[in-house]
């Protein structure tokens, strides 16, 4: 390589280097909270997701809540072995909830596999009002467990509770 070449080369390289530092700076942190909606030709048929990605895929807990015309349910999402079912029945799971400090228990309804559950009404409503106060949770099923960062939650939720300011006219037919 002859000196101009390895000039060139440093000239390009002095340009390049503050454009990728400035770049690599601009990105931020993606939030753990993610919101999906379906929106389709009749109301009924349209649902609001968010979810609550934990940061430990293995042993962490998803949470999601969907929201549809009438009705709105939590689930709690595992991505490795299933839950195991409380007292043999296979319908059901324990679930702890800690919020500060307090210890509650209650039972979930486990789904078909057991990597899924649905959170009772009287749990759903308590973590949805501890998460609006942007008080942070931690929920542990048996072998898993996961804390729950509430700091931009009412930003999110308040999304899917609120109907889409344009909807897409064009709908398929597949």
């Amino acid at each position: 390589m002859d000196i101009k070449a390895i000039n060139t080369y440093l000239h390009w390289g002095k340009g390049i280097l503050p454009f990728l530092l400035i770049l690599l700076s601009c990105s931020s942190r993606p939030s753990a909270w993610q919101t999906d909606r379906i929106v389709t030709s009749d109301s009924k048929y349209d649902s609001s997701k968010l979810t609550f990605h934990a940061k430990d895929r293995i042993n962490g807990i998803d949470l999601e809540i969907l929201k549809t015309e009438k009705t709105s349910h939590l689930y709690l999402i595992v991505h490795s072995a299933p839950v195991p079912p409380y007292k043999k029945d296979p319908k059901s799971a324990l679930v702890t909830f800690f919020k500060e400090g307090n210890k509650e228990i209650f039972i979930a309804h486990r789904h078909e596999g057991g990597q899924r559950l649905r959170v009772p009404d009287a749990l759903f409503e308590k973590i949805i009002n501890a998460l609006e106060q942007k008080e942070s949770l931690v929920i542990t099923l048996e072998g898993y467990s996961t804390e729950v960062n509430a700091t931009e939650f009412p930003k999110f939720y308040k999304e899917i509770q609120s109907n889409p300011l344009f909807t897409n006219p064009f709908h398929l037919p597949f």
